[in-house]
């Protein structure tokens, strides 16, 4: 059984991209608006602002996947115009997850700081 440390850092209300703000929201209304889209996560934008919503019924490591998925997306969109196509960002998102876990670093709703692996 692994027993390294994981570093648990939770998600911030908001990012940055080349000085462009991007919320982000985890809260109930949020989840309920990607429950009934049946998505885990998403970034829109638009003339109101940009946000990343998350589902925050997820278990950590799920929404970890999930926030560096997003904020992939949002990396797509602000500066890439959206060229890549979804599932190039989807497994490009796996990877970049994978290397985080194994460094030990995890992104999390909830604030904490050290736990075990799962």
């Amino acid at each position: 059984m692994n027993h390294k440390k994981l570093y648990l850092i939770p998600v911030p209300n908001k990012i940055t991209l080349f000085d462009i703000d991007i919320m982000i929201r985890t809260d109930d209304k949020a989840t309920q608006e990607l429950h009934d889209s049946k998505y885990y996560g998403c970034f829109q934008g638009g003339a109101d602002g940009r946000e990343i919503l998350l589902d925050n019924t997820q278990n950590d490591k799920e929404f970890s996947d999930t926030f560096i998925h997003e904020t992939l997306e949002s990396i797509n969109g602000i500066v890439l115009d959206s060229r890549l196509p979804h599932n190039t960002l989807t497994i490009i998102g796996h990877a970049i997850h994978q290397v985080m876990e194994q460094l030990g670093i995890r992104f999390v709703k909830k604030p904490k700081i050290t736990a075990s692996r799962d």
